[in-house]
């Protein structure tokens, strides 16, 4: 995941220079006395519409469906009726689990975003470069996750398997986050280059989750 983080940075400043080679001289002319680092950051700011100007035809064309705000629920409101349409239709388990899905996934994002606060408001000065709230989500959102794992194992009708899956793929699965889990070892990686603090937070949030992972699983499947 790190690797694919550093690669897909590495690829997007490549298309930024690529679709806009006088912007970018431009600007490393203005910034020529900043060291790359900088420079680096100011090119990962770019806007998006800038390096795929054929958006922005579309947004004005369709300015209600197209806008970021819209078009994310108007794709979840199709994905849930297609599954809910295919489960009562077909009595695919899949296509149930996935609907369920959707209706634990927002209580999982909204617990997700306020624990994101934790991430501003350190806690501690000597800890304060420690993200505790993406700490607590992964840990929270990797017990929840084997919990219902381990009632699944006990658990004999269909409903109640497809409800417990759901919970784990909809609220434990939008709670826990690897993205900015690994944004977020490479930003201490950066930031503290002659310290170990990546890894003390890597390690950290990685063995408290399978400990704990560990015991409430053989706790509830342990006959």
């Amino acid at each position: 995941a790190v690797s694919s983080f550093l690669f897909g940075s590495q690829v997007s400043n490549w298309l930024n220079r690529w679709r806009n080679p006088d912007y970018i001289q431009g600007m490393e002319t203005d910034d020529n006395h900043q060291d790359e680092s900088s420079q680096s950051q100011k090119i990962n700011a770019i806007s998006p519409i800038i390096v795929y100007p054929n958006l922005r035809t579309v947004h004005h064309r369709c300015p209600t469906i197209f806008s970021g705000k819209t078009l994310p629920f108007i794709i979840l409101a199709a994905l849930f009726v297609l599954f809910f349409i295919g489960d009562f239709t077909m009595a695919i388990p899949f296509y149930r689990q996935m609907w369920l899905s959707a209706l634990f996934a927002p209580m999982g994002t909204l617990l997700r975003w306020k624990l994101s606060e934790l991430n501003v408001h350190r806690v501690g000065q000597s800890l304060e470069w420690f993200p505790w709230g993406t700490f607590v989500a992964n840990v929270v959102g990797s017990t929840v996750s084997i919990l219902f794992l381990g009632f699944e194992q006990r658990i004999g009708s269909e409903w109640g398997q497809a409800i417990s899956g759901a919970i784990r793929v909809g609220f434990a699965g939008s709670l826990s986050t690897v993205s900015t889990f690994v944004k977020e070892l490479v930003a201490l990686n950066r930031q503290y280059p002659n310290d170990a603090k990546a890894y003390y937070y890597g390690f950290s949030s990685l063995f408290i989750s399978v400990v704990v992972s560990l015991i409430v699983y053989s706790t509830i499947v342990r006959p």
